[in-house]
């Protein structure tokens, strides 16, 4: 197995990212798959800033511990990042000494060879593909693509100083790793989560989305409306919040399938718009990019602390969906679903995300859109008898939808409490009606949900249980621990609520331990299993800003329950 770990860090501004990323699209094009994730603080300009990437001939959705490589494009920053580098490891810094040190000039090559200094991130794209023996061919492919996009001399001056860079290295460095040799290319792509959000809502049919731009969630709407010319969605940057979900309502009122996407302070001012679509029984997606908090918080850090929010947010009582995608791939079924979901029971669909999955670089299997089956939720005008009733009662709860304006029928939709006509009603009897008409879809809402099951959870000792973007780093743990003797399987929520639990886990003569690993400080996602009735054994939490490692979990879990 090949598995090469790298970080490449600086200081905000001085192109950290577009070095990760040229580097992790010339590795995927060498047949490689490939994890990154972006760390960096909430400044404008300055502070430390790495991109961390994995190169594997397996799958990998985790970060390690330890990396092999270290790229300091800033000698303030080599102190901070050093202590993360293997003893085997190497160094490759401006001001580079001992024994498994390079010393790089990044800005003189840049200057010396491009004639300024902003060819310095070319230089180290240079410097790591000679250390890696790629195909400089595939490097060069890379930069004509990316900043051909600015003009032709741009791209001419970035590929000769990463060429000068990576000669160089070959010539004067005898510090390297095995070749990454090329593997045959399945045509796999990258996406960050936010693209990849974005590309599935386009799939599950969205054609409009309003929103304001807030860190993490931002990426979602700068997709769409990059790609809005072939893709004919109409995107709408709202002056704030409040007008985003009432947009997105408005919209979806009409017809149209419809969106927004927020984080924690901005999903705190739709919570009245959320009550708003409960009320009218209009759909709508809503993505919560969640971060640290309270308040501010770390704007740019990693958490998953908004579940409680996110399940009992708003003013009144009401059914929701709540989804939380564990990848980029996962992304796919989970983004159509929501859509799905949200027409067929007319209710609000929350899609909760984080740092780590928004903004990480991800492998994606090739995908295909033609067997995408999008269900129609709407009545033809002409089948409607009589006055059209907007709620009318019904056994499960769901009342039909016509799009106004397509006939002669009256829409009604109110934000008070309503007749079935959609009427304000002060009648209490109508009310109480209304009330049991909604909660009806719960039970119909929660038979749509999947868990999955692994056969051999009965005969495991550990059940790791996670939500969302943790997933992947469970999963391997999983593997790791049983490799090492204790029993262990994993399993990851991402269809959240209504909430499903396996009957397995009810069994009070159970011998396996459930141990519950999540992003927060209080264990949300544990508390809510509690209260169904779920013994927890064990809680592993997090909430510095950083996402798990795969050794942080594993080591927890042993001391508790592994094999001595």
């Amino acid at each position: 197995m090949t598995e090469i770990s790298i970080i490449i860090c600086g200081q905000a501004g001085q192109g950290i990212q577009t070095v990760g990323y040229i580097l992790a699209k010339a590795v995927l094009r060498s047949g490689y798959y490939i994890f990154a994730w972006q760390d960096f603080q909430s400044r404008i300009r300055g502070g430390e800033s790495s991109f961390r990437l994995v190169i594997s001939d397996q799958p990998v959705s985790s970060l390690p511990e330890k990396y092999d490589i270290l790229i300091s494009m800033d000698k303030s920053n080599t102190p901070f990042y050093a202590p993360l580098v293997k003893k085997s490891g190497i160094i490759i810094a401006e001001n580079g000494s001992g024994e498994n040190s390079v010393e790089a000039h990044f800005r003189k090559i840049a200057e010396d060879v491009g004639g300024n200094k902003i060819y310095a991130n070319a230089s180290a794209v240079g410097v790591v593909s000679g250390i890696l023996g790629l195909d400089f061919k595939k490097i060069e492919n890379v930069l004509k693509e990316e900043f051909s996009k600015k003009s032709d001399e741009v791209a001419d001056k970035n590929i000769k100083v990463a060429r000068y860079s990576c000669d160089e290295t070959v010539k004067n460095n005898s510090k390297k790793f095995p070749p990454v040799k090329e593997l045959k290319n399945p045509g796999r792509k990258i996406l960050t989560g936010n693209e990849s959000l974005a590309l599935w809502a386009i799939a599950g049919g969205c054609r409009f989305m309003s929103a304001y731009p807030m860190t993490p969630s931002t990426g979602i709407i700068t997709y769409l409306s990059e790609t809005s010319h072939k893709t004919g969605i109409l995107i709408e940057q709202a002056e704030d919040e409040l007008a985003a979900i009432n947009m997105a309502l408005g919209a979806s009122f009409a017809g149209v399938r419809s969106m927004t996407a927020t984080s924690g302070g901005g999903f705190c001012l739709m919570v009245e718009g959320l009550s708003l679509a409960a009320m009218t029984e209009t759909p709508v997606v809503i993505v919560l990019g969640q971060r640290p908090g309270p308040a501010t918080g770390l704007p740019t850090r990693t958490e998953q602390g908004e579940l409680n929010f996110a399940l009992h947010s708003a003013h009144g009582e009401f059914p929701r969906f709540i989804f939380a995608p564990s990848n980029a791939s996962d992304s796919f079924k989970i983004m159509i679903k929501a859509f799905e979901m949200s027409q067929k029971y007319r209710v609000p669909a929350i899609v909760l995300t984080d740092q780590y999955l928004a903004d990480s670089y991800w492998t994606v299997e090739n995908f295909n859109f033609e067997n995408i089956k999008l269900n129609d939720c709407f009545s033809k005008p002409e089948d409607v008898a009589g006055e059209f009733k907007t709620y009318s009662i019904t056994e499960t709860g769901i009342s039909e939808r016509i799009k106004p304006g397509e006939s002669e029928n009256l829409v009604i939709a109110d934000s008070d409490e309503h007749d079935q006509y959609g009427h304000i009603t002060e009648n209490l009897t109508i009310r109480k009606m209304m009330v049991e008409k909604r909660w009806r879809k719960l039970c119909l809402m929660t038979d749509e949900m999947n868990v999955p099951v692994p056969d051999g959870l009965y005969a495991s000792e550990v059940v790791l249980v996670s939500w969302g973007s943790t997933g992947g780093i469970v999963s391997e743990v999983a593997g790791i621990l049983s490799k090492k003797g204790t029993k262990t399987e994993s399993i990851n929520y991402t269809e959240i609520w209504p909430l499903k639990i396996p009957k397995e886990f009810f069994d009070k003569k159970r011998k396996f331990k459930i141990v519950v690993i999540e992003n927060n400080f209080t264990g949300q996602f544990a508390g809510i299993l509690e209260k169904e009735g779920v013994r927890i054994d064990g809680k592993i939490n997090k909430y510095n800003g950083l996402p798990f490692t795969a050794e942080e979990i594993t080591g927890e879990v042993e001391k508790t329950y592994g094999k001595n």
